[in-house]
């Protein structure tokens, strides 16, 4: 198999033979096919395991040596694609994207947070500001717009992790905002409220 993936590259695996490469590195001198078919039977697919939390891995069996292995795919595909958000290469179209876009964020133990995504006027991704935990969006107009037009943006979402506030509340909170950079001419497109298996659209839901 290795012989195959430095001729042909890895289009044409399957994603157990992905993963069977894998253990194979940390289970040495072992059939690795049976347990590489099983995990993803478990999870589902290799992007899911590579995001499943410790607890999960350990429960499947796992020692933390073949967790932390685990995770590599995934860890180097975000490093890519944050290398990629800098250089204004990620867009953000649509909800689909979002959710790939915060990947193991929305796996739980989900942890709470809001990030403010800076847009050009393509829907690139020019920034990701994540605020402090206690850092509220009422109280940061000022260095928000600094942020926004430093990076040159048109647009921006808001972006509320698990929130422990509700609803209506937040969207207060961003019609502020808003109502603050009216005179910049950046849009902001929508808040977005992610929580453990759900996500809402305040724009849809037409609180803004």
């Amino acid at each position: 198999m290795r012989q195959r993936i430095m001729e042909h590259g890895t289009a044409n695996l399957a994603d157990y033979e992905l993963l069977e490469m894998l253990l194979f590195y940390v289970i040495p001198r072992r059939d690795t096919k049976p347990l590489a078919k099983e995990l993803l039977k478990k999870f589902g697919s290799l992007a899911a395991l590579s995001q499943a939390s410790d607890t999960m891995l350990h429960d499947a069996g796992l020692t933390q040596r073949v967790a932390a292995v685990l995770k590599i795919p995934y860890l180097a595909a975000r490093a890519l694609a944050e290398e990629h958000a800098e250089l204004g290469q990620v867009q953000l179209k649509n909800m689909t994207m979002l959710k790939r876009y915060f990947g193991s964020r929305l796996h739980e133990p989900i942890e709470e947070g809001t990030s403010l995504l800076y847009l050009d006027g393509r829907n690139n991704l020019l920034k990701e500001e994540r605020l402090a935990r206690h850092q509220k969006i009422s109280a940061s107009h000022r260095l928000i717009a600094t942020q926004l037009l430093d990076v040159q943006a048109t647009a921006f979402i808001v972006v509320h992790i698990a929130p422990s506030h509700s609803a209506a509340v937040l969207a207060q909170e961003a019609r502020g905002l808003a109502m603050a950079l009216k005179p910049l001419s950046i849009t902001m497109h929508d808040v977005i409220l992610f929580g453990a298996g759900w996500v809402s659209s305040l724009n849809k839901e037409r609180l803004l």
